[in-house]
C-alpha cells in the first residue's frame, strides 16, 4: 500500500509541475512592406527603399503605408502578437498609427487598389506616436489574422488615423527599411507535458512525497499496534 501511495502521490505533483513550463517569445523581422502615395487623384507606390511613412507632407495626400511578414509555422496557436515599429518624425501631432488587415498583397495591385485596401477592413489595433519605438499590440482580430496565417504571409496595412488634411504636414513617419525596426514580436503557448520542472517544483514534489510516506508509515504502525 505504501509504494503504489508513494507512486500514486509523486506522478500527480509530477504531472502539476510538468504543466507549468513556458516558450519564450520569438521575433519576426519584415520580409517586405513600402509606403504608397496619394497625390490627388495619382497613386504610386514610394521610394525604392521600403519605408512607413503614412499622412500628409507638403501638401501630399493622406499617404499610406503597408508591411509584411512571414509568419512561422506553429503546431499550436499564438497567443498574442506584437508589432515594433521605429519611430523617427511626427509633425503636428501627436498622430495616431492604426493598423488595418490586408486582403492580398499590395506589390502585386496597382496603386489604387492597392491604396483602398491598406485602410480599409478590420482594425487590428492603434497606437500614438513614441519618439522611440512604436509598439503595437494586435487586438483579438489581429491575433486570429495571425494564426490564420501560419506558415504563410501576412500583410498589415497602416494608417495616419488622425490626420488633419487642413494642414500641410500632418504626418508619422515609422522609419525605413535600414533606419528602425520592423519586427512582429510572437508568443505561442507552453507544450504539453514537456517542461522541465524547477527546483522549487522539485521541492514541493518531495515534500509531497515525504508527508504522504509518514502518514502511510504512522498508519501502519497503528494497525500493528491495535
Amino acid at each position: 500500500m505504501l509504494r503504489k501511495l508513494l507512486i500514486s502521490t509523486g506522478a500527480a505533483l509530477l504531472a502539476t509541475a510538468l504543466l507549468t513550463g513556458s516558450v519564450a517569445a520569438q521575433t519576426v523581422t519584415a520580409s517586405g512592406g513600402d509606403s504608397v502615395y496619394e497625390n490627388g487623384n495619382f497613386v504610386s507606390y514610394g521610394e525604392t527603399t521600403p519605408n512607413i511613412f503614412v499622412g500628409r507632407s507638403s501638401g501630399s495626400g493622406n499617404n499610406r503605408a503597408y508591411v509584411e511578414f512571414s509568419v512561422p509555422a506553429s503546431a499550436t496557436p499564438y497567443t498574442s502578437a506584437t508589432l515594433r515599429l521605429g519611430a523617427g518624425t511626427d509633425y503636428n501631432g501627436p498622430n495616431t498609427l492604426e493598423v488595418f488587415d490586408v486582403a492580398s498583397d499590395p506589390a502585386a495591385q496597382d496603386g489604387v487598389a492597392a491604396y483602398a485596401d491598406l485602410g480599409t477592413g478590420v482594425s487590428f489595433g492603434a497606437v500614438t506616436y513614441n519618439p522611440v519605438v512604436t509598439v503595437i499590440t494586435l487586438n483579438a482580430q489581429g491575433l486570429a489574422a495571425v494564426n490564420a496565417a501560419r506558415g504563410s504571409t501576412i500583410y498589415f496595412g497602416l494608417v495616419n488615423a488622425t490626420i488633419d488634411m487642413s494642414v500641410t504636414d500632418d504626418l508619422f513617419f515609422a522609419g525605413s527599411q535600414d533606419t528602425g525596426p520592423r519586427e512582429l514580436v510572437l508568443d505561442a503557448a507552453p507544450p504539453q507535458p514537456e517542461a522541465i520542472p524547477t527546483m522549487s517544483e522539485w521541492a514541493i514534489i518531495l515534500l509531497g512525497l515525504t508527508m504522504a510516506g509518514g502518514a502511510a508509515l504512522y498508519i501502519q504502525r497503528r494497525r500493528l499496534e491495535a
